[in-house]
Order: structure tokens, then C-alpha cells, then sequence
């Protein structure tokens, strides 16, 4: 699935050129529903922070992330 949704990605299809902007607009989306789901629950914003455990998640994913950016910036000749 992965490989297919690369392949047309990279095709240039017309119908895809908004595809960036529906995606970080579903991001957004699905953070603000993660935060009403959290505050249902009745976790306050101080307990989230605080949490040590998420806090190294959420570290250990955008540390990554910016790794595996970098990566791909040198692989397909982007500027940095």
C-alpha cells in the first residue's frame, strides 16, 4: 500500500495538488480530537507535561523525525 501511494504521489496527478494542505489540515484536526479525548478523560494540561514517559515518546519522535528528514533532504537534493 505504502509503495502504491509513492508511486502515485510522484505521478503529479492533477487531482492531487491540494494533497499537502488536506493533510496537514487532517493533522490538525486529529490533534485538537486527541485534546478534547484527553479532557474528557479529566487529565489536566499539567498531568500531560509532566508525564516522564510521554515526554521521552514525544522526544524520541521528533528527534527521529528530524533525522529521517535530514536523511531524505541529502538523498533527494533539497536544501536543508
Amino acid at each position: 500500500v505504502v509503495v502504491i501511494g509513492f508511486a502515485i504521489g510522484l505521478s503529479g496527478l492533477a487531482f492531487l495538488q491540494h494533497a499537502t494542505e488536506a493533510s496537514e489540515y487532517t493533522l490538525i484536526l486529529l490533534l485538537f480530537l486527541v485534546g478534547i479525548q484527553l479532557r474528557n478523560n479529566g487529565m489536566t494540561l499539567k498531568q500531560i507535561v509532566l508525564n516522564r514517559r510521554g515526554m521521552i515518546v514525544a522526544v524520541v519522535v521528533v528527534v527521529s523525525s528530524l533525522i529521517g528528514g535530514l536523511i531524505n533532504a541529502f538523498i533527494l537534493d533539497l536544501p536543508i
